[in-house]
């Protein structure tokens, strides 16, 4: 089964073995500019507005616990998930949109 850059970026964080916060948060974000690279720029402004939520929740509001921050990384990641489903459901494929004029 293929993965998907937000499965492997929740992956990544899952695996991250660190209880140092500092370290945690340079291997989160490793993962994220992946993520980011990935998917930013062809993403909604709903997700675009989540994958910046995620990294500002990561780098700029640290409650410095690693557990907590994982867990909120992975619920963040999980909207993505769901907004990036969504999204790709409700765009028909390419050979439904008219033609150009």
């Amino acid at each position: 089964m293929k993965t998907t850059p937000i499965d492997d970026f929740i992956n990544e964080v899952s695996d991250i073995d660190e209880t140092d916060y500092g370290d945690f948060m340079r291997k989160a974000n490793h993962g994220l500019v992946i993520l980011m690279e990935k998917i930013y720029d062809s993403s909604t402004p709903v997700v675009k507005k989540l994958l910046d939520e995620l990294k500002y929740h990561i780098d700029y509001m640290p409650n410095w616990d690693v557990d907590s921050t994982r867990e909120k990384v992975n619920l963040l990641a999980e909207e993505i998930r769901i907004a990036t489903q969504v999204t790709d459901a409700d765009t028909p494929p390419a050979s439904h949109f008219p033609p150009d004029e």
